[in-house]
């Protein structure tokens, strides 16, 4: 099952007692047996792809391996507390920018994700592609994403996850670009995305997290 949402003003605070409260439910409807909903997902790796940006500190992956090489990898990604998973990002469509500066920050880290996570990112003047490798084989995952462009380089972009896409706007904003995005891993545990430009010159993004049930 794939689900897209498009997310408008979301703070970090109101994510975490959303999860909080969520997982108290889960523990109840575990309780009611096997017909109770699913339990929610759980933050669980952070990735910040960008080459030479400001690093955004821990939980954060400071991705630099995976910069604008087709087939650079950024592999073994740390989970929220540090640990080494096996989970990997694979570009497979080079970016046309290792650097790219954007106008992601608030300033006092107020937007969805903290200012050096936004601030900075892949950036391209031509769609490109990469995978998210080593997860659970046919298992659903969700995606949160936050992608920035200065106004003079579009208002929107494409994305397409798994083969299901979309649009996102208001791209020069720092406060609403989050779109969200629930799908299912192949039988090999990839999951494949493409960013490409929409009504402007220039695609981007600046910051992800994978999580999982």
């Amino acid at each position: 099952m794939k689900r897209i949402f498009l997310i408008g003003i979301l703070a970090i605070a109101s994510l975490m007692n959303a999860q909080g409260g969520g997982l108290a439910e889960a523990a109840l409807l575990a309780e009611a047996g096997a017909d109770a909903a699913p339990a929610p997902f759980v933050r669980w790796i952070y990735v910040n792809p960008n080459r030479f940006g400001t690093a955004a500190g821990s939980p954060w992956n400071d991705v630099s391996a995976a910069s604008n090489s087709t087939g650079a990898k950024a592999t073994n990604l740390n989970n929220a507390s540090a640990v080494a998973t096996t989970v990997d990002i694979n570009m497979t469509v080079a970016t046309t920018t290792q650097f790219f500066t954007t106008p992601g920050g608030t300033g006092s880290n107020s937007g969805p994700f903290p200012d050096n996570a936004q601030q900075r990112g892949w950036g391209s003047t031509t769609s490109f592609t990469f995978e998210i490798q080593q997860l659970s084989a046919s298992t659903e995952y969700k995606l949160e994403f936050f992608a920035s462009l200065e106004a003079f380089q579009g208002n929107t972009a494409s994305f397409t996850v798994n083969g299901v896409g979309g649009t996102y706007t208001s791209l020069a904003n720092n406060t609403t670009t989050l779109y969200t995005v629930e799908t299912t891993s192949d039988g090999s545990g990839v999951i494949t995305v493409t960013i490409a430009p929409g009504d402007g010159t220039t695609a981007s993004l600046c910051a992800f997290v994978i999580s999982k049930r």
